[in-house]
């Protein structure tokens, strides 16, 4: 996962453009409803999503490119 850049993953549709962006949402209001701005917001919900990746999911696959763009951003 390290030595290596990510991969374009072959997840079903609804997971990539549906669960993903739920889950950066997630992680995007749960900061809004803190107080934070909407930088800190979406920086914390991009750091997030990259953790997630790189971390506990990179010991199953490879870490998606798709999802490091499509969960912070959408």
């Amino acid at each position: 996962a390290w030595t290596t850049p990510p991969v374009w993953d072959k997840d079903e549709w609804a997971i990539n453009y549906i669960g993903h962006p739920v889950a950066g949402a997630i992680y995007y209001n749960a900061m809004r409803s803190q107080g934070a701005t909407r930088l800190q917001s979406f920086l914390f919900s991009t750091i997030q999503s990259t953790f997630w990746e790189y971390v506990p999911e990179a010991i199953a696959e490879q870490p998606s490119a798709t999802d490091l763009i499509v969960t912070p951003v959408v």
